[in-house]
């Protein structure tokens, strides 16, 4: 049975709570990433996804150099562990209506991101 391990993005790129959203937009821009887990000292503390960018720079008061990815972050990402099976993961991810998950191994440590793009080239190997 496949685990979420075998599918993820391994060593997804993270940014820190205190960059400002407009630094974040500008590296999952030459990153080409629509999700960026949030660690503050190696720990998974939040998730900034694109739509979140795209929600903020559409109110026109909000300067995207002005706020802090701490501010805009998802505060309690969906996490699984490593192991879990690939089909459990992806009915957590409808269940809870999200594009992505954090993986983390058995030290709470982020190993990886699984997103809906890893769910679909999953779903063009059938």
């Amino acid at each position: 049975m496949k685990t979420v391990y075998d599918s993820m993005t391994k060593v997804p790129h993270s940014i820190e709570p205190h960059s400002s959203v407009d630094q974040a937009k500008k590296r999952m821009y030459e990153l080409k990433v629509t999700h960026m887990p949030v660690l503050s000292g190696g720990k998974i503390i939040g998730l900034l996804s694109e739509r979140d960018i795209l929600y903020l720079k559409g109110l026109e008061s909000v300067d995207l150099r002005d706020v802090k990815v701490c501010d805009a972050m998802i505060e309690e990402p969906v996490v699984v562990d490593q192991h879990n099976p690939l089909t459990e993961v992806c009915a957590l991810m409808v269940e809870r209506r999200v594009g992505s998950v954090l993986v983390q191994d058995k030290q709470e440590k982020l190993v990886g991101i699984f997103t809906d793009v890893d769910a679909l080239k999953e779903l063009a190997t059938i």
